[in-house]
């Protein structure tokens, strides 16, 4: 599950963070991208994508949600999660 509670001023001049971590044994670095900078109340995922291009995921109320299965047929080690 993918629900950053990242502050406005966690993001660089581009309006990203970024976040190193493993799941399912496997580093993965997960990129936010909040160009208007929102606080964690206003920003919403609104895509999930890797360099292989979209990864399907549930979106809802602002949260993404990734089976383990379409994580582990992925084999960029970079998400790029889009906030809006």
């Amino acid at each position: 599950m993918l629900e950053p509670k990242l502050m406005p001023e966690q993001f660089d001049k581009k309006g990203q963070a970024s976040v190193s971590c493993v799941f399912a044994g496997r580093s993965v670095t997960i990129v936010y991208e909040n160009p208007k900078r929102l606080d964690p109340g206003k920003a919403k995922v609104v895509s999930v994508a890797d360099e292989q291009g979209e990864i399907p995921a549930t979106l809802e109320k602002g949260v993404a949600v990734i089976e383990r299965e379409v994580f582990l047929r992925r084999s960029s080690p970079t998400i790029t999660v889009k906030l809006g």
